[in-house]
Order: C-alpha cells, then structure tokens, then sequence
C-alpha cells in the first residue's frame, strides 16, 4: 500500500500561546514565529509515526531558530539602514 502525504490542512498549526511564548522569549515579531513555529510543525509532522510530542519538539526547535535569529537582527538591521556612499 502505497503511503501518501496528509493534506497540510490536516497538519497542526501553531496556537496562539505557543506563539505568544517564543515571541515573549526572542523578542521577536508574532507573524515571524508563527512562520518559523509553523514550518517545524510541518517538518516533523511530516516524518513522524508518533505524532504525541511534536508540538514540544516543535517549540524547541523554533526557540533555538528564533533566537539565532533575535542575535543577529540587530546587525541584519544595522546594515540595512547605514547609508551607502
């Protein structure tokens, strides 16, 4: 029997506290932790057999993305905005 793919429409989605949390901790954006919790969701959904701890996987991962994200946005942001001469 041939294993096909779920719909993503079946795959969990990010809840508002979850997402409340990682934006509290990274000191990040809602829109972009739900956009990077959301995406590990969808990855490990998608490998996993037993689907009982992927929201807390999920969260970790994320956490760990974000935060490498939030400890670099301050010079991201810095060189975007300096004037070129």
């Amino acid at each position: 029997m041939l294993r096909t793919e779920p719909e993503m429409s079946d795959w969990p989605q990010a809840d508002d506290a979850t997402v409340a949390a990682l934006a509290r901790q990274t000191r990040l954006g809602n829109e972009v932790v739900k956009r990077i919790y959301n995406e590990e969701l969808a990855a490990l959904h998608s490998r996993s057999r037993v689907k009982s701890f992927v929201r807390v996987i999920a969260g970790r991962r994320a956490k760990r993305r974000l935060m490498d994200l939030s400890s670099t946005a301050p010079l991201v942001t810095a060189a975007l905005t300096t004037d070129k001469v």
